[in-house]
């Protein structure tokens, strides 16, 4: 088996550098819903569980995973977003 060009070894710590910015996005969310979870309604942590789903979903590409939340958020009604936002949750979606 040939080694890989010098190309593929950039691209590959490329990729590896981007998945694990989005393995830190994973975790800061799970940490800033555990504070919070208690004080949500069942809609915002079905919303949240949902947003998890989505982000633990391997089998999609980050074009479909973005495409998935949007229409998540634009599903969502206005006093979920409200509640959503006023604990910095997902708001970035709103």
């Amino acid at each position: 088996m040939p080694l890989p060009s010098k190309k593929q070894q950039q691209l590959k710590k490329k990729f590896d550098e981007i998945e694990k910015f989005i393995e830190g996005i994973k975790k800061h969310f799970s940490k800033k819903v555990k504070k919070v979870e208690g004080k949500l309604s069942s809609d915002a942590l079905t919303f949240v569980k949902h947003v998890q789903q989505i982000y633990e979903d391997k089998t999609i590409t980050p074009i479909q995973e973005e495409q998935k939340l949007k229409e998540l958020a634009n599903n969502a009604s206005p006093l979920l977003k409200k509640e959503l936002k006023s604990h910095d949750i997902c708001s970035q979606l709103f």
